[in-house]
């Protein structure tokens, strides 16, 4: 599944799939993208949540990195919504941070 790291201070890598990892650094008051990405990416530290926004339209939803989460939720994938707005998203964790169900919402 998709996942994303904190790669060093001040970028994060994000991978959506088995061959490709996004890199974003921050600069300013904003996440930029490395190279030719047209892709975007923004941090609501209100709810602790990053979120991608592919050249397709769809959002992908993850945990921040924040030390109160379990350790293998950092950074998980907590949802992803398509262009036409149907939804997966994660319902329940373990107490140690993993997935353990999900449930799709389409329209």
């Amino acid at each position: 599944g998709a996942e994303m790291t904190a790669y060093s201070a001040g970028t994060v890598a994000v991978v959506t799939n088995a061959t490709a990892a996004r890199f974003f650094d921050y600069v300013g008051s904003s996440f930029q993208p490395r190279g030719f990405l047209q892709e975007q990416l923004t941090y609501d530290s209100g709810i602790g949540r990053y979120t991608l926004t592919d050249t397709t339209g769809q959002k992908f939803v993850f945990f921040d990195f924040d030390t109160s989460l379990p350790a293998a939720q950092r950074g998980s994938l907590e949802g992803r919504t398509d262009r036409a707005g149907n939804s997966t998203s994660v319902t329940s964790w373990t107490t140690a941070g993993r997935r353990t169900s999900s449930s799709c919402t389409t329209r």
